[in-house]
């Protein structure tokens, strides 16, 4: 497993592969429905509560702070105003990201007012 986390892309075909998870969770869903009449219900259910989320540097809208972050080595050592700025994107693009509601929804969750927004992201680097 440490070798494939080494090895794994670390750009948009990140993103591509979590669509395609996606896509192959609500087939076997349906597969499953059509399969059985009676799983119906349980299809429903798991496609209801379901939610892929894929924070992703190439979510940021400002190109110039896109940019920064992906200009961000993938070293084992970086300063820490790069951990911490990396953290605060992350957050921000999990706040931000239009599935984040639906995982609030099914969890009875609140978001966290304290997250921060992409522009304090941006401004962390």
């Amino acid at each position: 497993m440490l070798l494939a986390s080494i090895n794994a892309p670390i750009d948009r075909s990140g993103g591509s592969t979590a669509d395609r998870l996606r896509q192959l969770l609500l087939d076997d869903f349906r597969q499953l429905a059509l399969a059985d009449p009676v799983n119906e219900a349980r299809f429903r259910s798991m496609a209801e509560n379901t939610v892929l989320i894929s924070v992703d540097f190439d979510a940021i809208a400002d190109s110039e702070c896109r940019r920064k972050y992906q200009a961000i080595p993938t070293s084992w050592t970086l300063e820490q105003n790069q951990i911490d700025a990396v953290q605060t994107m992350g957050q921000a693009l999990l706040a931000n990201d239009s599935a984040f509601a639906d995982l609030l929804r099914i969890t009875a969750g609140r978001a966290d007012p304290s997250l921060p927004s992409l522009e304090t992201a941006c401004a962390a680097l």
